[in-house]
């Protein structure tokens, strides 16, 4: 079974990083093909980490209670909500966030199930192993910024900005 990787950006406020990781039911360009997540991809959750740049070794949180990593599976979309060490690599990981170097969110998965038409792919199943903080991500239009200077803004934004533009 063969590991893949999504990407996706995320907002961050102070120590907590939030966001959309997986929206369902978007066509998101992969590479030479076109991918669509349905809804329930994931079935039951199991024990997910989350870490820097893919590299286990760099785990700094766990979906377990105390854990720091929520994920909460809608119709919509895959969110998480992850909060950042105050100690270790936790004040490292947040000034790499805070000054843009690591942009968005990254899973990794395992594709159980899935159906393809031309360069159009759709995943039916898979099973989520795990979520990473990354410094490049691949959803057009989605935002990585403070979460204070988010809610202040009123309009939509339709493309990637960087983090010293909204400071």
């Amino acid at each position: 079974m063969q590991l893949e990787r999504r990407f996706a950006s995320f907002r961050a406020d102070g120590g907590v990083v939030t966001g959309v990781v997986v929206p369902y039911g978007q066509p998101s360009e992969i590479g030479a093909f076109r991918e669509t997540i349905l809804a329930g991809a994931f079935g039951a959750i199991g024990e997910i980490r989350a870490n820097v740049q893919h590299d286990r070794g760099r785990s700094f949180a766990i979906n377990r209670e105390g854990g720091g990593l929520a994920l909460t599976d809608g119709t919509e979309a895959l969110r998480a909500r992850v909060e950042l060490p105050e100690h270790g690599e936790g004040p490292a990981i947040r000034e790499l966030v805070e000054r843009g170097v690591l942009a968005g969110f990254s899973v990794e998965m395992h594709v159980k199930s899935d159906s393809w038409e031309g360069r159009n792919r759709t995943v039916e199943r898979a099973v989520l192993s795990g979520l990473s903080l990354v410094d490049t991500p691949a959803h057009a239009g989605a935002v990585a910024a403070l979460e204070a200077r988010w809610q202040a803004l009123q309009a939509p934004v339709s493309r990637t900005v960087p983090l010293w533009v909204l400071s």
